[in-house]
């Protein structure tokens, strides 16, 4: 979704008359949040009215839950979660505000890489303090090599970055705006 925010948000100083190529509406990140909160809203509704999944808590009844049911559920049990609930929305909401943020000041690839990156290292976290456990027989060795390929692939990535840009500041060039970090 970074990638796809990117073409409605270019970095600065570039649009269609600098040759950014796609011109861009130029929102800043909150605006681009919050344009981008109703449609998601929307296409989420379908599925979580219709999409039964399977539960298993002891004594809810029906094995299968849509998600509404679930919170129907959950407010019946215990109406306070829902304080939890909001304001996990809330820091989601910044969550979008920094990542758009990021897509406007470095690059969207950048952006996502860093996305990935953050996934990973939290997976490696939850695994190493225990919270998490590697799955069984050959899996484990490919959970890890993925996670730890991930890691390894942005690390690349932003040494080579670093490496494109430390010529040009010896040389006294100025980088444009979508390269700076």
């Amino acid at each position: 979704n970074l990638v796809l925010a990117s073409m409605w948000t270019p970095p600065k100083g570039e649009g269609a008359a600098e040759g950014g190529g796609h011109g861009g509406m130029k929102l800043n990140p909150v605006d681009t949040t919050f344009y981008m909160a109703l449609p998601t809203a929307l296409f989420l509704c379908p599925p979580t009215f219709l999409m039964e999944h399977p539960t298993e808590w002891p004594g809810a009844g029906n094995d299968n839950l849509t998600d509404w049911g679930v919170l129907m559920k959950v407010i019946d049990l215990s109406p306070y979660t829902m304080n939890l609930v909001l304001l996990s929305g809330v820091f989601a909401a910044a969550y979008n505000l920094l990542q758009y943020a990021l897509v406007q000041s470095l690059s969207a690839t950048h952006a996502a890489f860093a996305g990935n990156f953050n996934k990973a290292a939290t997976i490696m976290l939850s695994i190493c303090l225990g919270l998490e456990h590697l799955p069984s027989g050959p899996w484990a060795f490919v959970m890890l090599g993925a996670t730890l390929g991930n890691i390894g692939s942005f690390t690349g990535y932003s040494i080579v970055k670093g490496m494109e840009r430390a010529p040009a500041k010896m040389a006294g060039d100025s980088l444009p705006e979508k390269t700076k970090v």
